[in-house]
């Protein structure tokens, strides 16, 4: 599926798709390793992309992530530059070590409570969610590998790429039946446009911690140097509509920004984007209901009429 394809070399990696790994054989791995106390964490992924652990080194708690497929190792990687890199400029979890389980990467890193932002404090924080997304893309670091997954010229094409993989991942029926290739072609048209800035990827309440009265993120994975502005926004503002359901929380969202003076041309054109995403994200879950992700496309194409 080429929406979870990267560029490695000459060669393209799927990362969507992880392996059965025995997960006694994991455990037993990192118990010679020093490891104490190891509880099995559920990836609740329908696709086994990662292995899991939390437990005690040194009387230090930790948390280890797994991957179980070379194209997830990629990512795993990326994730750990991604920490290493920006740890002195936002709040991202501690690296304590690395290393490989039969070829597969695995982290060990600070083990964060499960203290996740819900959307009450998000509705009450948004200008401190904003101020977030926009220190990320203002980030000033070194390349990540991730930069090289995509194949493109400059980032706008890159983008431009990754929607086409996405939108090119959905069956015909459902591109036809939605038009999404209509949303592809202003993607496309008007990708020249944006700036370049530094994004996260994931940005959303799930990959959010509270420590501290601090905003801890997680999950760095699809974390890029180089990619297209109001990307991690445009992000967050689909899944809380699509994904969490909570239309009126978006549009609040939509609205602090344009008060803030975003582009909204700029801002649809992302959004657009992101519609195909998640139309493709709704196509490999269980259920298949397009419903909200139909409402969110419509939505959108409203705010520019």
């Amino acid at each position: 599926m080429k929406g979870f394809l990267i560029n490695i070399g000459n060669k393209k990696i799927d990362y969507l798709k992880g392996k059965k790994l025995d997960e006694n054989q994991v455990i037993t791995f990192f118990t010679h390793l020093g490891y104490q106390k190891l509880t099995l964490i559920k990836d609740n992924n329908l696709f086994n992309r990662h292995i899991i652990l939390t437990g005690y080194y040194k009387n230090k708690k930790v948390f280890i992530k797994l991957a179980t497929s070379k194209g997830i190792s990629y990512l795993n990687k990326n994730e750990y530059y991604w920490y290493k890199s920006v740890s002195n400029q936002i709040n991202v979890p501690q690296i304590y070590s690395t290393g490989y389980f039969k070829n597969y990467f695995y982290f060990v890193c600070q083990y964060l409570e499960n203290n996740f932002v819900d959307l009450d404090f998000l509705s009450e924080n948004l200008d401190l969610i904003i101020n977030l997304s926009e220190k990320i893309s203002q980030l000033k670091i070194k390349k990540l590998p991730a930069d090289n997954f995509i194949k493109g010229k400059t980032p706008q094409e890159k983008f431009i790429n990754k929607t086409a993989n996405h939108l090119q991942s959905l069956p015909k029926k459902i591109i036809k039946e939605y038009n999404l290739d209509n949303l592809f072609l202003k993607v496309k048209n008007q990708a020249s446009e944006l700036k370049t800035a530094c994004r996260y990827g994931d940005f959303n309440i799930n990959h959010m911690i509270l420590k501290n009265n601090q905003i801890y993120l997680i999950d760095g994975q699809l974390a890029m140097t180089q990619w297209v502005e109001y990307y991690d926004i445009a992000y967050l503002i689909q899944r809380i509509y699509s994904q969490f359901n909570h239309q009126s929380l978006a549009k609040k969202i939509v609205n602090r920004l344009l008060e803030k003076n975003y582009s909204l041309k700029k801002l649809t054109t992302i959004l657009f984007a992101r519609a195909i995403g998640g139309f493709l994200d709704e196509y490999i879950a269980q259920g298949n209901n397009y419903q909200l992700h139909n409402e969110f496309k419509n939505w959108i194409i409203k705010q520019i009429k």
